[in-house]
């Protein structure tokens, strides 16, 4: 039940996303890959949707992908984590943005 009610917030608060013809997913996937390119961190997609819907509050997306892997980034590399890099990726972290937890780990 609260996996269905977490699913339904979701939807409902992407459902911009459906005006400006781009599947959340896709939407997902960009945020993912910008966080990666900016500072080498990779959210897990569920939080990415969760943190989206901070941002949008139901509206559009557009043009604030780039804004939400900056932030996602600020805090992440806040968080102390190993040396060795092999370490450091395989390790999951969560971090806080705007209150909301997004775990991840760093890919290089």
């Amino acid at each position: 039940m609260k996996k269905q009610i977490v699913v339904l917030a979701l939807a409902t608060s992407l459902m911009g996303c459906a005006t400006t013809g781009n599947d959340p997913n896709v939407i997902i996937t960009q945020v993912q890959n910008t966080t990666v390119q900016i500072c080498g961190f990779l959210p897990v997609a569920s939080t990415v949707a969760n943190i989206i819907s901070v941002f949008v509050g139901g509206g559009a997306v557009i043009g604030q992908v780039e804004e939400i892997a900056q932030e996602i980034c600020a805090a992440a590399t806040t968080v102390p984590t190993p040396k060795s890099s092999r370490l450091r990726a395989t390790r999951d972290i969560t971090v806080v943005v705007r209150n909301v937890p997004v775990t991840g780990h760093f890919v290089h």
